[in-house]
């Protein structure tokens, strides 16, 4: 699932939240609905029982190769 960053359209404050489904997004300083999603901050890629995060916002990115 990815984590997206969000900017709260009435205070302002930006915040990173991992998203799950169509679950409602509020403000944790205001607790304000009006949010605007800007764009998913990282992408966790792993397999089963490796404790190594590989994620593309590392610089590190196994898409890659």
């Amino acid at each position: 699932m990815p984590i997206y960053e969000y900017k709260c359209q009435k205070c302002g404050h930006k915040f990173k939240k991992l998203v799950f489904g169509e679950e409602e997004i509020k403000c944790p300083e205001c607790n304000s609905k009006r949010i605007e999603k800007l764009f998913p901050s990282s992408i966790g890629i792993g397999k089963k029982g490796d404790n190594d995060f590989k994620g593309c916002s590392t610089g590190i990115c196994p898409l890659s190769k």
